[in-house]
């Protein structure tokens, strides 16, 4: 295994954060029926021929934020020490 970066992805709902995430992980964007995310996790590995240790994302999807920024925050706080961006 490569080196390893887990992301996080939070914001408001119904922004695109799932379909950016998939644009990226299988290189395509369907267009589907909006559909709310609880929680999703993705595992994407990039070859990087640079220095032959491969990069890999384990980028966790959050739902989006519907009450204010600060309650949500509290909500996902315990996630914060799971990632590194």
């Amino acid at each position: 295994m490569g080196k390893l970066f887990r992301v996080l992805v939070w914001g408001k709902n119904a922004v695109g954060k799932s379909s950016l995430i998939e644009q990226l992980a299988y290189g395509r964007a369907d267009e589907k029926p909006y559909r709310e995310t609880i929680e999703d996790t993705y595992c994407i590995q990039y070859d990087n021929s640079l220095n032959e240790k491969d990069i890999v994302l384990r980028v966790h999807d959050i739902g989006g934020v519907k009450n204010s920024p600060s309650e949500e925050f509290g909500n996902i706080r315990h996630l914060l020490t799971l990632v590194d961006l």
